[in-house]
């Protein structure tokens, strides 16, 4: 799955990446690419369980 997932943001950002940057720089830009998508993916995962912890502490209440 984790294959998958990188090849779909890699086919995402493959016709964009900055043609001034070498290839390395390249590599370097796909991976902060993937670790911001990353990052946007916990950050919701987060505010899922937050939102989860209140409404189970508001629903053991009543």
């Amino acid at each position: 799955n984790l294959k998958k997932d990188l090849a779909e943001i890699i086919a995402g950002i493959e016709n964009s990446f900055p043609r001034h940057l070498s290839i390395e720089e390249q590599g370097r830009f796909a991976i902060g690419y993937y670790h911001q998508k990353q990052s946007y993916f916990e950050s919701n995962k987060k505010a899922d369980a937050v939102a989860d912890e209140s409404n189970e502490s508001t629903n053991n209440k009543g």
